[in-house]
């Protein structure tokens, strides 16, 4: 079968830790429980589009 790919589905909240961006992700098929924060840097490269609309 496919490894398990984990699709961010929206993006919950913003902070900044030692000076990074960081963006709590949501994920499909998992809860709001489950989100993780993640490097910034790297959903603006995977998903500029769900930053976009977190910023709208």
């Amino acid at each position: 079968g496919q490894p398990e790919r984990y699709v961010p589905e929206q993006i919950l909240r913003h902070r900044i830790r030692k000076g990074q961006d960081q963006y709590l992700v949501k994920w499909e098929r998992y809860s709001d429980t489950e989100a993780t924060w993640e490097p910034a840097s790297r959903l603006e490269e995977d998903v500029p589009d769900l930053i976009r609309k977190f910023w709208e």
